[in-house]
C-alpha cells in the first residue's frame, strides 16, 4: 500500500490539503518520476491556475526521495502519494481509480500547465 502524505492547507487556488475530494469538480494528478526540478516547475504552474475548485495530488513513483523532499520543502500543503516504483501503466490506473471528483486530469512532471487550462476545462 502506498504511503499518503497529507500536509496542512493549500495556499493557492487548489484545495491541496484535503484528500476527501468533497467540493472539488476536478482532480489533477501530477505523475512524477525522479525529476524534482521538472516537478517543481509543474507544481508551480498548476498552483498558478486562474480558477479554483480543483484538487492537486502529486503521485510520486520515483525510485529515490528527491521529488518527495522537494515537495515537502517547497509545497508543504500539497497532497502527495508515494508509490515507490510501480510500472507506468499501473501508476496511471492507480491514479484513475483514486480520482474522486467528477473530472480528472493526469499531468506529467515534465510539462507546464497554462494558467488558463483549468478555466477552459
Amino acid at each position: 500500500m502506498p504511503a499518503i502524505v497529507e500536509p496542512n492547507r493549500a495556499r493557492s487556488n487548489a484545495s491541496a490539503g484535503t484528500d476527501s475530494g468533497a467540493g472539488h469538480w476536478l482532480d489533477i494528478y501530477l505523475l512524477c518520476h525522479n525529476r524534482p526540478e521538472s516537478a517543481r516547475e509543474a507544481i508551480a504552474s498548476i498552483l498558478a491556475q486562474q480558477v479554483g475548485g480543483f484538487r492537486l495530488i502529486v503521485s510520486d513513483n520515483s525510485t529515490d526521495a528527491r521529488v518527495a523532499t522537494m515537495v515537502t520543502q517547497n509545497f508543504p500543503d500539497v497532497v502527495m502519494r508515494l508509490r515507490g516504483g510501480m510500472p507506468p501503466f499501473e501508476h496511471f490506473n492507480t491514479c484513475i481509480a483514486e480520482a474522486k471528483a467528477s473530472y480528472f486530469c493526469l499531468f506529467h512532471d515534465d510539462d507546464l500547465m497554462d494558467a488558463g487550462f483549468v478555466g477552459v476545462m
